[in-house]
């Protein structure tokens, strides 16, 4: 009673044996997953040391995780991903997103036929041909009064929403759908930190450093060639730091710039890249192709974004895709925690 479409990226063990979707021995659960998780030898190592695994990629320890602790098996990995699981015995399905929501996970519920269209791209929701591609007119007026992108589950098309980050949606034919929430960033910090006067930048450096690196090494686990967004900024300068510590192979490092100076950090990504010994790349989109590019974007992407750094992200995609790079470090993450750009005070203050 479900049709299932996935177009794989192969990036931890290449070969066949690890394309999806994954069962189980019995058939009975079905699963197909984007993004990759960190700890999975780690899970090996911890619970299956006698389970023969198919092949040697990531997702494969995901099945055998649900049947041995439910649904809470979520709380045992560490990673990037939307998955969907199917419980065939009990007709149930399962659609998760990460933590931080990471990887995109659109859904549409039809309840009067009850029936569950997903996909990691809004354009594949539109594939059944029953949803109709309606404005979503509360969302589009969010964004225009207080210029918020991705603020709530909503998107600019009626009735496609996203699974919430740290969340994860129940469905079972002819019953109302539920979603979960298994991971809140709020019930995670430790506030008494900021007012306990003898703790220190200083004093944990050591702490905070090998826990970049054990990061780091998780995040390392590939078998193709990588490459680092490199700005002029404290973040890829640690991750390529790491690289060379750690000794990556074969990594280049890309920088996207603009010809305005002011907003050009080529300079300096050129520096930190020599320093390492990274080959570097760099483009820029012409000032004056900047409002057709715009309007291309825009109709991939399907929703408006926050800056032109999402533009000429897609521009230095394209112009290095033939390079034989298929995985990417970026600094994200730092500023976003701390709120760092200027942009993130309004929604703050409302």
């Amino acid at each position: 009673n479900f049709f299932l479409s996935m177009n794989r990226l192969k990036i931890i063990d290449l070969s066949d044996k690890a394309n999806q979707p994954f069962k189980s021995e019995d058939s009975n659960f079905v699963l197909i997953y984007n993004g990759e998780i960190y700890n999975y030898k780690e899970l090996k190592k911890d619970y299956f040391s006698d389970y023969i695994f198919k092949s040697n990629v990531d997702g494969e320890i995901l099945i055998p995780l649900f049947k041995k602790f439910g649904i809470s098996f979520l709380s045992k990995i560490r990673g990037m991903y939307s998955i969907f699981l199917y419980d065939k015995k009990n007709e149930t399905s399962y659609l998760v997103r990460d933590r931080f929501g990471i990887k995109p996970l659109y859904y549409n519920y039809d309840r009067k036929d009850s029936r569950l269209t997903f996909a990691s791209e809004i354009p594949g929701i539109f594939a059944n041909r029953k949803i109709p591609r309606k404005p979503n007119f509360k969302e589009i007026y969010r964004y225009l009064e207080k210029g918020m992108v991705n603020a709530t589950r909503e998107t600019w098309f009626k009735d496609i929403y996203q699974v919430s980050q740290g969340c994860f949606l129940k469905y079972k034919k002819n019953e109302e759908i539920i979603e979960h929430r298994y991971y809140n960033l709020k019930d995670n910090i430790d506030e008494d930190v900021d007012k306990d006067k003898s703790f220190s930048l200083k004093k944990n450096i050591e702490k905070i450093g090998s826990l970049f690196e054990k990061s780091f090494i998780e995040h390392s686990q590939f078998d193709v060639n990588a490459g680092f967004h490199v700005s002029g900024g404290i973040d890829s300068a640690i991750m390529m730091a790491l690289a060379h510590k750690n000794k990556l192979k074969d990594s280049q490092a890309f920088t996207f710039s603009f010809k305005d100076k002011i907003f050009s950090e080529l300079e300096n990504s050129k520096k930190i890249s020599s320093m390492f010994n990274f080959m570097h790349h760099s483009s820029y989109v012409e000032n004056e192709d900047m409002p057709n590019y715009l309007i291309n974007i825009l109709k991939r992407e399907h929703e408006p974004f926050s800056s032109l750094r999402i533009l000429s992200q897609h521009h230095l995609y394209e112009k290095f895709k033939d390079n034989g790079i298929k995985v990417i470090f970026d600094g994200s993450g730092g500023d976003e925690i701390s709120a760092g750009y200027t942009y993130q005070i309004f929604p703050w203050l409302i």
